[in-house]
């Protein structure tokens, strides 16, 4: 299962760094193979996600550079994941929340089961190995209306779901069947959500200094909710515009989250897996975004700042001084194939 949270600002008080932060730490406990977030600024949508946990992906200068310019935009509604991967290795990005292809943002904890089944039936599009993906494919086609809150209804498995769309300013989805869904609103009307009620008491118990020291707020200024089951809620400016049925979850039993168990097992796993398909791209002569260091086996994707340059110009990241090696090509001075 993964960690969701989000907010929502109804009136003027605005959402802080710090809220995000503290919501995404809070809940990295149900998830540490991805972190992401995606926020709406009235029609402009932006996002961000990388395989890693919380703690690591706030510690990036250039994550938290991004956060700073995305909350100076004053965004109406942010939402969060942390992802505990099931199907789909968070080595791809894409495959990591929020799921999105530019139109919605979709955020989910639960599994459906069906997601093959209504890809073919419905005629949509995969753009992702995940079963959340057929969340994101429902509303990039129907949009944030009834009509997709009830094709939505006909997932099997487990959901809480937040989703934000492009074309619909100031407008969200919230829903759930069996997994749990925590909401608070703020007397100047910020709403927040989370899939853990400690969650959201951490994020709103702001810290100040005094005296030198610093100290939390004793309790969080706020009006709480547990979500109904197998309900959805669709939101606009004024507040709660609709609500319906949303029912996938027949039988519901809550995991016991120990993500912290076998982490860099699975970390083996998908880098593992992740070399395989990289000579396989290197036997096959197909064009790869991903390289590989013939010293130490680090594979990686390519960022778009090097995309255009020299392969003799590309650095192991692991401070090795040499060449990388891309899609089979040779380069630096010792002249080593990709894989000894």
């Amino acid at each position: 299962m993964c960690g969701i949270a989000g907010l929502h600002k109804f009136g003027d008080e605005p959402i802080t760094k710090g809220q995000v932060q503290s919501l995404l730490l809070a809940i990295e406990r149900r998830g540490n193979d991805a972190t992401g977030i995606a926020a709406l600024t009235g029609s402009t949508l932006s996002w961000l996600k990388n395989d890693e946990p919380a703690q690591i992906f706030l510690k990036d200068k250039t994550n938290d550079k991004w956060i700073d310019e995305v909350l100076e935009t004053n965004p109406d509604t942010v939402i969060l994941h942390t992802r505990l991967a099931t199907q789909g290795t968070p080595r791809k990005n894409i495959n990591n929340h929020p799921m999105t292809n530019g139109t919605c943002a979709v955020v989910h904890n639960g599994m459906i089961s069906n997601d093959d089944f209504l890809f073919k039936d419905l005629k949509l599009e995969r753009s992702a190995e995940t079963d959340s993906d057929i969340i994101r494919a429902i509303i990039d086609s129907e949009g944030l209306t009834k009509k997709a809150i009830r094709t939505l209804s006909r997932m099997s498995g487990s959901a809480a779901i937040a989703v934000v769309h492009r074309e619909f300013p100031k407008h969200f989805l919230l829903a759930r069947s069996g997994n749990p869904l925590i909401y608070a609103i703020t007397k100047s009307g910020l709403m927040m959500w989370a899939s853990e009620k400690q969650a959201i008491h951490k994020a709103q118990r702001s810290w100040e200094q005094r005296y030198g020291v610093w100290v939390m707020e004793n309790r969080a200024d706020m009006k709480w909710a547990s979500m109904p089951d197998n309900t959805a809620y669709l939101f606009g400016p004024e507040g709660l515009l609709w609500h319906d049925s949303f029912n996938v979850a027949y039988s519901y039993t809550a995991p016991i989250y120990k993500v912290n168990e076998r982490y860099y097992e699975k970390q083996k796993k998908w880098d593992d897996e992740k070399i395989e398909a990289v000579k396989e791209a290197v036997t096959q002569g197909k064009k790869a975004d991903w390289v590989a260091c013939p010293s130490c086996d680090w594979v990686g994707p390519i960022p778009d700042k090097y995309k255009d340059k020299k392969l003799s110009e590309l650095v192991c990241p692991k401070d090795h001084n040499l060449g990388m090696v891309v899609e089979g090509k040779k380069t630096g001075t010792d002249g080593r194939p990709l894989f000894d």
